[in-house]
């Protein structure tokens, strides 16, 4: 089977043969210390090493703000986006926060002029990329920030938007459905351009709960991750949602909103594998469930935690295995190489597995 092949077949719940791997580094500097080449290759090849080192199926691709750097330290920079969005990236150890954003009072979201979301310049990466994993056989997703996530990514403060929500609703309705129509239109310009799926970043829950409550939920986001889970599925795509946090209070809801693959269900945030495969299993594909904490981990005891994910998560197919955490830079060489053999190992093993196991 082709990368593409496997992907599909894990969404229509049948037998894989190797199980989708989903896998990342946990940041910058993790990648930089297990592929210290690919900084200095050309994009393309630079995102095969990856792919072809962590064993994965699934390539990302996006529409491009425009960015540029406005403050620089020896151990930080300030980048700022063309809306006014500034991000601190510290480089060592990583961290990223949101300094400045371009809706910090109400009256800011009356003169807010975000991106024409139709602008060709802002694809030509994405088509050049599409055309060329696609001929390699891999399963290239559209990925964007999601629409609460994206908001105190990118709109607005977090603390201040979670109040709105609840004191300030008609603001935060405008706001959303601001936000809301500009993402649905950047995700159907990758899906028109021939992405095979939409990925976005929602991060809904803290962990031990969510965010907000199902009513809020239900209010503000449901609708619209429903309307892309249906410009999706209406361009013959899918949906895959990324949110950390422990979210089984809004899985009904999530479910009922059509998306196809949820990520990363960690185990760090209470996501009960087992039982949400027990409830969802049939209606989502769950990608994950390995722990944010495999570096605190002897040999043995990650291979023990890595199968019995797998085996859980496998049966009756519809499952992809990722870390909540991604892979950490305070792993050795030989504990990279043990976790990333490990996991084909084990993937291949509980890869026959499909809706009739």
């Amino acid at each position: 089977m082709t990368h593409y092949e496997r992907v599909i077949a894990t969404l229509s719940h049948q037998a894989p043969g190797v199980l989708v791997c989903y896998d990342g580094f946990m940041d910058v500097n993790a990648q930089k210390k297990f592929l210290p080449d690919v900084p200095e290759m050309e994009w393309q090849d630079a995102m095969l090493r990856y792919l072809e080192t962590l064993d994965l199926s699934i390539v990302k691709v996006g529409w491009q703000w425009d960015v540029r750097t406005v403050e620089q330290g020896d151990n930080y920079c300030v980048q700022e986006n063309d809306i006014g969005t500034r991000t601190r990236i510290t480089r060592t150890p990583f961290f990223r926060e949101y300094v400045a954003h371009p809706v910090e009072w109400e009256e800011d979201l009356d003169t807010l002029r975000l991106p024409d979301p139709d602008e060709p310049r802002r694809y030509e990466r994405a088509e050049g990329d599409i055309e060329f994993f696609s001929a390699r056989g891999y399963f290239v997703q559209g990925s964007m920030e999601g629409f609460f996530a994206g908001l105190w990514y990118t709109l607005r403060p977090l603390t201040a938007l979670l109040c709105d929500l609840v004191a300030n609703p008609s603001f935060a309705e405008r706001l959303v459905n601001t936000w809301g129509a500009f993402n649905l239109a950047r995700a159907e310009g990758l899906l028109r351009r021939g992405v095979h799926c939409i990925h976005f970043s929602e991060d809904m829950g803290m962990t031990d709960r969510p965010w907000f409550s199902p009513a809020v939920y239900e209010r503000y986001f449901f609708p619209w991750h429903k309307r892309l889970a249906d410009l999706c599925h209406a361009h013959g795509a899918y949906m895959h949602m990324h949110s950390h946090g422990y979210i089984t209070p809004l899985m009904d809801m999530i479910a009922d909103t059509g998306v196809d693959i949820l990520n990363p269900v960690g185990p760090g945030d209470h996501m009960d594998l087992a039982q949400l495969k027990r409830d969802y299993g049939d209606r989502v594909v769950l990608n994950g469930g390995i722990s944010k904490f495999i570096e605190r981990m002897s040999h043995e005891e990650m291979e023990r935690h890595v199968e019995e994910v797998i085996r859980v998560g496998s049966q009756g197919g519809g499952f992809m295995v990722c870390s909540e955490g991604g892979i950490p830079v305070t792993f050795s060489q030989e504990d990279f190489r043990f976790y990333v053999a490990t996991s084909r190992k084990y993937r291949e093993k509980y890869g026959d597995r499909g809706a009739d196991r």
